[in-house]
């Protein structure tokens, strides 16, 4: 990996920052419930330090989140180039999956950006290693899929 990574979120019930152990161990803690953040199976990803030397936010950045009906959405968050969702390689529906954004955004977004365990580990992988999406896989951005709730958002920055 080009850095040195942080996760966070609420692990065994207490708001934690942890080293990140590995992007295998992360998932796993994720999908069994282990972590969440805040309100659902999700975490935070970032470099360490988490802001440079003028306060702004390190990237690449990733916030990911599981839902045990739907798979897992990994949202890659980049300096330059927009944020990115992976995607299933289905075409983008019509929002039907209830989401929560931190710190208090509920949205419902569309089926295939909730991908399986090995195309997340994936995403998570390259994106660490590169910071960059993996061109392999499908990928969205962040204000370039329906989506619908109140007060929905575009800027998603904060809680990481």
């Amino acid at each position: 990996m080009r850095h040195q990574y942080q996760m966070s979120g609420f692990i065994d019930g207490t708001h934690q920052t942890l080293p990140l152990p590995s992007v295998e161990v992360a998932l796993e803690w994720l999908t069994s419930g282990r972590v969440k953040y805040p309100a659902v199976e999700g975490l935070c990803i970032c470099p360490v330090p988490p802001f440079d030397e003028q306060g702004r936010q390190t990237y690449p950045r990733l916030l990911v989140t599981h839902h045990a009906d739907h798979g897992t959405s990994v949202l890659l968050m980049r300096w330059e180039g927009g944020d990115v969702l992976v995607t299933t390689h289905e075409p983008i529906g019509e929002p039907e999956v209830p989401v929560f954004i931190p710190p208090n955004t509920h949205e419902l977004w569309p089926r295939a950006l909730f991908v399986g365990a090995t195309v997340a580990e994936r995403a998570i992988r390259h994106a660490l290693e590169s910071s960059q999406p993996d061109r392999t896989l499908d990928w969205v951005g962040l204000g370039d899929f329906p989506r619908t709730g109140p007060g929905t958002r575009r800027d998603v920055r904060e809680p990481c």
